[in-house]
């Protein structure tokens, strides 16, 4: 996750800077005092940003589907309806960033699961790249599965002009390519293309813009797999577990 740096962080960083690059002169001259030959090089790096961004979820970061009865579950995938949350960003200063998620429970979505979603331009989810997993039981049983979207006509910018978004492979690819994200899906960086997400002034821009703060609602679907397929004798505790994470462009 993103933490924010401060006034001391960067002036800490500066002084680091001055000292190592001090270090450098000195080592040169004396290589070359000694030895044309006999050299070594320091390197040193380091990264200015423009502003550091904070995000953060409302209702405590969590999603409540509350409690079920197994006899209630269908013969087919069960789907459990649709929650929202929104997404907070802010930054202390405009920034570039782009967005990704990572599935913490990857191996729990279960096999042949279908998930009906309500983003933009709703469908069934059936691709296990495209969902986020709910956990097992003790006994290693999947429970189910669970997609995660965007709602980009509701998202709300310091700025106030319409926005829509855009994805890409590779966030450090050189360069990188942007492309439109229609439906406005999240999925795990890991798993599949356009794992990276970003914000654009409009449908005809394929380039990120810079906020300062933005509320950006998100789109939970679940679905859990037919009672049949799972020996529950005990509560079983859905556990979906998503890290979202900011990178500077």
């Amino acid at each position: 996750m993103v933490t924010p740096v401060d006034n001391i962080a960067e002036n800490k960083l500066t002084k680091n800077l001055l000292l190592s690059t001090l270090l450098c002169c000195l080592l040169t001259t004396a290589s070359n005092a000694i030895a044309e030959t006999d050299q070594v090089t320091l390197t040193v790096v380091g990264e200015v940003i423009p502003g550091s961004c904070t995000p953060s979820l409302d209702n405590g970061s969590k999603i409540d589907y509350g409690s079920f009865v197994r006899t209630t579950l269908t013969k087919s995938s069960n789907q459990l309806g649709v929650k929202n949350i929104n997404l907070n960003i802010s930054c202390s200063a405009n920034a570039v960033v782009a967005l990704y998620a990572t599935d913490n429970r990857k191996t729990s979505i279960a096999d042949g699961i279908s998930v009906e979603t309500s983003w933009v331009g709703k469908k069934t989810v059936t691709d296990k790249n495209s969902l986020f997993g709910l956990g097992t039981t003790k006994d290693g049983e999947q429970i189910g599965a669970f997609s995660l979207g965007i709602d980009y006509n509701k998202m709300v910018f310091d700025t106030g002009t319409t926005k829509t978004l855009i994805k890409t492979d590779n966030v450090k690819a050189d360069p990188v390519v942007w492309k439109s994200s229609s439906d406005g899906a999240i999925v795990d960086h890991n798993s599949t293309a356009g794992g990276w997400i970003a914000i654009t002034p409009s449908t005809s821009s394929s380039t990120p813009f810079s906020f300062k703060t933005a509320t950006i609602p998100l789109i939970v679907s679940a679905a859990v797999k037919k009672y049949s397929a799972m020996t529950i004798t005990e509560p079983v505790k859905i556990d979906g577990n998503v890290t979202l994470s900011i990178v500077y462009l």
